[in-house]
């Protein structure tokens, strides 16, 4: 009972507040990686992403990856190409608009998701 209300509350927590690096950062230290959430957990991830990448700003783009590198989120491993097509179009619309600050937490949230530069899109190439 108290896992069920436990992931309850994870869930809410982290589909509403997981564009603010502040919870990727405390869901770390409390030790919850990506591959210990519940698939309930993930979708609901997953599904924010997707609905909410068009709205992103630049400051969402890089504490979002932020987040997902905090949470060891595996990008290689999702087979749903529609959020990892969507990540990747937030940040193309966002990139020219970015602090150096925001590249940087950019920068380590994709080599923090077992990303290499190989795996990237061309047009974030260059």
């Amino acid at each position: 009972m108290v896992r069920v209300i436990f992931t309850i509350i994870i869930s809410h927590v982290i589909c509403t507040y997981i564009l603010t690096f502040s919870s990727g950062r405390a869901m770390s230290k409390m030790n919850v990686r990506w591959h210990t959430l519940s698939e309930e957990v993930l979708r609901g991830i997953i599904a924010a992403t997707e609905r909410l990448s068009d709205t992103f700003n630049p400051i969402d783009v890089a504490v979002l990856l932020w987040g997902f590198g905090e949470l060891d989120a595996p990008f290689d491993s999702i087979h749903r190409t529609a959020f990892v097509e969507s990540i990747y179009r937030a940040i193309m619309q966002n990139l020219p608009d970015m602090k150096a600050s925001e590249v940087a937490k950019l920068m380590w949230g994709l080599s923090s998701t077992g990303l290499s530069w190989d795996n990237l899109p061309i047009g974030l190439h260059s």
